[in-house]
């Protein structure tokens, strides 16, 4: 959910389409979003100009669909990164800011155990020779947020490990955005998994997002 028109009220953003929001918690007619291919974007101001864009995965790299301020977006340009992100799917990308410029950044998550942080230069370009991939410690959904207020992103990891244990670790991001390897993780029984996972969106100082593993 996001204000994409700039009226204030969230609107809905889904895999192929947007509802504009009435405020009374209904929504108009879907209009349809040409060229993402299905899959839920990433939602930001990724190129600074007050408006809400679309981030999307594409053959060769992050496909950004500009926001018009009106619910409608442009037609997609995409930052030639040299590697096919088109087999990625649901929730494979997250929008924040890993460096604390004020500029969304994205979290690109490629497989259940590898994260890679692409970096904006502030006016919606990406680059891959500025990015770093990640491995967690296992099947991971992935927890966004400033759990340390330093104004950066970091990231926290839950999943099982060996099918029966559930763990949890934090890799804190650093001045230029990168992330060290897990700071810390425990194992718990897996029958108190959906429990815990509640306990860290609690004392999370920051909103973050959760993307399910698939």
């Amino acid at each position: 959910m996001a204000d994409i028109n700039g009226d204030g009220k969230l609107d809905l953003v889904g895999f192929d389409a947007t509802e504009l929001g009435t405020g009374d918690a209904t929504f108009r007619a879907p209009v349809s979003i040409p060229n993402t291919r299905g899959i839920c974007p990433a939602v930001a101001d990724f190129n600074g100009d007050g408006k809400l864009d679309l981030a999307i995965p594409s053959q060769n790299g992050v496909s950004l669909l500009f926001g018009n301020g009106n619910g409608t977006f442009q037609a997609p340009a995409t930052n030639q990164l040299g590697i096919d992100m088109s087999t990625l799917g649901f929730g494979s990308l997250l929008a924040a800011d890993f460096n604390g410029d004020g500029n969304p950044d994205l979290f690109v998550k490629q497989t259940q155990i590898v994260g890679t942080i692409l970096l904006n230069g502030g006016n919606g370009r990406f680059s891959y020779g500025g990015a770093a991939s990640y491995p967690f410690p296992g099947l991971s959904d992935f927890f966004l947020g400033d759990f340390n207020a330093d104004g950066r992103t970091d990231v926290v990891s839950v999943g099982f490990r060996g099918g029966s244990q559930f763990f949890a670790s934090i890799a804190l991001a650093g001045p230029h955005g990168t992330l060290p390897l897990p700071r810390a993780y425990f194992t718990l029984p897996p029958e108190i998994s959906i429990a815990m996972a509640s306990l860290i969106w609690l004392l999370s100082p920051t909103p973050f997002f959760l993307t399910l593993a698939s």
